[in-house]
């Protein structure tokens, strides 16, 4: 079921499946649904944020549905993702990305 409602609410979990390129714009998929976003846009300094993690990074954040250009959206903020722990995106030993909770 879909919502009418611009704004994704709560954070999810995204893993970065195309990093940003040239034009500022990246590939994400969400966890709970696995689908594919389009990130054509960031709030305030958060692309610096996106801008250097590799591919299969997993990072909880926040986004907004941009309807006027298709399947595109907006990060507009990161962090944790509510679900009792204090998740952030880091890369194991092993290269696995992982959420830590």
């Amino acid at each position: 079921m879909t919502s009418d409602n611009p704004v994704e609410h709560g954070r999810s979990l995204v893993t970065v499946r195309r990093t940003v390129n040239e034009h500022g714009t990246m590939t994400v998929e969400v966890h709970d649904s696995n689908e594919y976003r389009q990130v054509v846009a960031f709030a305030a300094d958060l692309r610096a944020v996106f801008a250097n993690l590799p591919t299969g990074t997993t990072i909880p954040v926040e986004m907004e549905r941009l309807h006027t250009r298709g399947n595109c959206w907006r990060v507009t903020s990161v962090g944790p993702t509510g679900r009792g722990g204090s998740e952030t995106a880091r890369r194991l030993p092993d290269s696995t990305p992982r959420a830590t909770q």
